[in-house]
């Protein structure tokens, strides 16, 4: 028998060396299915697997390229610390813009800046309540369908005045939400308006030290909801 040599047999899908006898002839057949059948050289199969490789480089980096389309930059998702500001000011009524579906939003803190959860929530227009909720977990209420006009808001002894106005006339100064500060052991608090998106904090005439750190603490806890 002749010198023994090394070829590679396979069927398209995948491959195997064989050691047989004399080095026969090169033969390639054709199959319906395209596959190819037959004894092959090394270099055969080296070409092979070095077409598979790049075969499947080509479809990780479109798949990468997919998911790229699909999720937000990283940057976008882990947003930095919220910069927080809280005013004070001598002001007996605050402007309250609308939200989508006429919401009139609200926020209830304590006089640390803590949210407060389950706190009752009455809406008056003209000494007649209109509304009645109750804050969730963030401290935060919201009553739906409300036009434009003059409301008191309270929880418990602690009340305030708001000019609410449709989305669309409200002025420059309105922001998205009220405010009310109760005071400390159920007296009578303060009141006024924020803006969760930019970070903004009013209220009327009331030191804002200790109710600016509680608020920045209550920011990093919780993730405030922006509006619509």
């Amino acid at each position: 028998m002749g010198s023994k040599r090394k070829v590679w047999v396979t069927d398209g899908f995948s491959a195997r060396r064989l050691v047989i006898g004399p080095p026969p002839e090169f033969v390639r057949t054709c199959p319906a299915n395209g596959s190819a059948k037959g004894p092959f050289t090394d270099d055969f199969y080296t070409e092979t697997l070095r077409m598979k490789c790049f075969s499947l480089v080509r479809g990780a980096a479109v798949t990468l390229a997919a998911l790229g389309m699909m999720i937000p930059n990283a940057p976008a998702m882990a947003a930095g610390p919220q910069r927080v500001t809280v005013k004070s000011v001598d002001a007996k009524i605050f402007d309250i813009s609308l939200q989508q579906g006429g919401a009139f939003k609200g926020r209830v803190v304590d006089h640390t800046g803590a949210s407060m959860e389950g706190a009752a929530i009455s809406v008056k227009q003209n000494n007649k309540e209109v509304a009645r909720t109750i804050t969730d977990k963030d401290g935060s209420f919201e009553v739906a369908n409300m036009k434009g006009g003059v409301y008191t808001v309270s929880s418990g002894s602690t009340e305030g005045t708001y000019r609410v106005w449709d989305a669309k006339v409200a002025p420059p100064s309105a922001k998205e939400q009220s405010l009310l500060v109760l005071g400390q052991n159920g007296a009578r608090g303060q009141f006024g308006c924020c803006d969760p998106c930019t970070g903004v904090y009013i209220v009327g005439g009331i030191a804002v030290a200790a109710l600016t750190v509680g608020i920045i603490a209550l920011v990093k806890a919780n993730d405030i909801p922006h509006s619509p």
